[in-house]
């Protein structure tokens, strides 16, 4: 009875693994006036860039990156004229901490369309770039996209539709993914589930042949 049991408990845990569906959430920061700090409201913002003079090619938006990425943290660095995103090039960094900001290097993936999206690599940045007022920056790390996996050998995020209104030309309009993230092999959290309860039914069965 005891290994019946055991059992029933693994083949549920396998089953809510098998059907689990987690999605990852990123959200916009709270915009509180030109020249005034960002208030993230996710654990993953990095920051804001003001898309004044919107990036031409993929060696603009890596430059972009870089240099939000080694702006303090609560900083802002403006350029030109302050006018609500509108002609000049400035920068917002949030208030959040991270282990680290690796350098972006490279554009890996870039694409158009709904906020809810599924990719089958992992990105040590994602950016969405909202209409020509701005690109609001994501730093995720392997642990982060954990919470991402859909079960099905890909990942499924959302991002905000909207930085500001859509009548106010803030809608997404496209993403982009840089650095990607090596696989490694920690087994998925599915996998190690059924391992786990696989070893449940193993020791109640070496339990019950000792008695």
């Amino acid at each position: 009875m005891q290994v019946i049991r055991a059992c029933c408990v693994a083949v549920a845990i396998i089953g809510l693994a098998a059907n689990t569906e987690a999605s990852l959430q990123l959200k916009a920061p709270t915009w509180n006036g030109a020249g005034s700090a960002i208030t993230a409201n996710d654990a993953f913002t990095v920051g804001v860039i003001d898309d004044g003079i919107p990036p031409s090619n993929t060696d603009d938006y890596i430059n972009n990156l870089i240099t939000l990425t080694t702006i303090a943290p609560g900083n802002v660095i403006l350029v030109g004229d302050v006018d609500d995103f509108d002609d000049d090039q400035s920068y917002y960094r949030s208030a959040n901490t991270f282990s680290s900001l690796p350098a972006a290097v490279q554009q890996l993936v870039r694409t158009t369309g709904s906020a809810n999206q599924t990719v089958s690599q992992r990105y040590e940045y994602i950016t969405g770039k909202y209409g020509n007022e701005a690109i609001i920056v994501w730093r995720l790390d392997a642990d982060d996209w954990a919470a991402a996996e859909n079960g099905n050998g890909g990942y499924d995020f959302v991002l905000p539709a909207e930085f500001l209104t859509s009548s106010n030309g803030g809608g997404l309009s496209h993403i982009r993914g840089f650095n990607r993230i090596a696989n490694d092999t920690i087994p998925e959290p599915a996998t190690m589930l059924v391992w786990t309860g696989l070893g449940l039914v193993g020791a109640v069965v070496a339990y019950r042949r000792k008695r």
